[in-house]
């Protein structure tokens, strides 16, 4: 009986070891993953967070407005008349100059018309020559009768009667040279439809647009193609009404004290202009006032449709406070910039007002003063209220 509990306690005594050694194995390995994990969730004190001071400099006050470039006169060509155009001879982007032809249509009716017209004329004017022969002779015939009325050789009947052939006669010729002139008129009414036919260019231009072509029949209120005059641009800005005091003066003229640069980014050049007028009046629907800006384009570097930043520049300068973007956090849900500030080694969150002024840096408007220490990038993992460790650093703004 001995001998088998012996061999029994010989069984489990080894297998009780190994899960004493095990079950330890297992209690340490807990331990140094629970510390590991611990240790990772503090703090490094070793880690300070960088903090700066807004930037001081001078800054003058911008007002940015965008707009596009337009042809400084647009004229679309029509036609007096309806006809077939037979000859075209501009296409899009040519340089005309004024006076040149450039579309002529269909006129074989309006010469088989005008061959009409003169043809009547001359009937006309055959008529009035056979009516002014006939004056001549009446006029003698009266002139006759007169004197035998006179001498007593003729009853006044007879006078009455050559006075009124004589009468008769002159109405007539009248009547003949009155249609002469119609027929006239009928002609020069022709011609002039007849030089209709030759549309020519009002100015000094360039194609920007042909509506039709060779063949085409032309309708009276249907253009056949655009000209545009772009020796000189002009660009007009809406100038809100908030901002009318910024840029005009009592006096409704260009303060003096504006600058008006035009960025055009398709050429990224900047152009320096001066107003050119201000139109007196303000729009109700937009509450804005129109003002006009004109360039000078001879090379015609300047196209119309290019996009434009107007920017109005004061020349009195301030001094003003900048950070960095980075350093402020914006608020979607309230519309908010928010930073962050240290105040007693402690994290202050406060609202702020800024402006965008390049791609890098916001221009303060308020909330910060020079000597206010930000915390730089913002850091959403610190709290209002949090005791952190930090380092001053300096930043200089482009």
């Amino acid at each position: 009986m001995k001998t088998k509990y012996i061999k029994i306690f010989a069984v489990i005594t080894p297998i009780f070891i190994i899960a004493v050694f095990l079950g330890r194995k297992l209690i340490q390995d807990i331990s140094k993953s629970t510390t590991k994990s611990d240790k990772s969730q503090k703090p490094n004190p070793q880690k300070k967070i960088k903090v700066m001071t807004p930037i001081k400099r001078k800054y003058s006050n911008k007002l940015n407005y965008f707009g596009n470039l337009e042809a400084f006169e647009k004229v679309d060509i029509y036609s007096k008349i309806e006809s077939r155009i037979t000859m075209m001879s501009v296409d899009v982007g040519d340089n005309v100059q004024e006076g040149t032809i450039l579309v002529k249509l269909d006129d074989s009716d309006l010469v088989e018309l005008k061959k009409q017209k003169e043809a009547i004329h001359r009937v006309a004017l055959a008529t009035l020559k056979q009516d002014r022969i006939k004056i001549r002779h009446k006029s003698l015939v009266y002139e006759r009768a007169r004197r035998a009325f006179f001498d007593k050789v003729i009853p006044q009947q007879e006078l009455d009667d050559a006075k009124t052939e004589y009468d008769l006669s002159v109405a007539q010729a009248q009547l003949s040279q009155a249609k002469v002139k119609e027929a006239e008129a009928t002609i020069e009414e022709v011609n002039t439809r007849i030089e209709d036919t030759k549309i020519i260019s009002p100015m000094n231009g360039i194609v920007s647009t042909r509506y039709l072509d060779f063949g085409s029949l032309v309708k009276l209120n249907q253009p056949i193609m655009q000209l545009l005059n772009i020796n000189k641009i002009k660009l007009f800005v809406n100038l809100p009404e908030k901002d009318y005091k910024e840029i005009i003066d009592y006096n409704n003229s260009s303060n003096k004290e504006i600058k008006v640069n035009v960025f055009i980014e398709a050429l990224n050049k900047t152009f320096s202009e001066k107003i050119y007028k201000i139109y007196p009046t303000i729009d109700p629907s937009t509450r804005s006032t129109k003002i006009e800006i004109r360039f000078n384009n001879p090379s015609h570097i300047l196209k119309p449709g290019f996009y434009c930043n107007i920017i109005f520049q004061k020349e009195h300068q301030t001094d003003s406070l900048f950070i960095p973007i980075n350093a402020v956090y914006y608020n979607e849900v309230k519309k908010t910039y928010l930073i962050q500030l240290i105040k007693n080694n402690k994290v202050l969150i406060k609202e702020i007002e800024v402006l965008p002024y390049n791609e890098n840096d916001f221009l303060i408007q308020k909330g910060i003063q020079q000597d206010d220490q930000i915390i730089i990038p913002y850091n959403p993992s610190l709290k209002n209220g949090s005791s952190i460790s930090y380092k001053l650093v300096e930043k200089k703004l482009p």
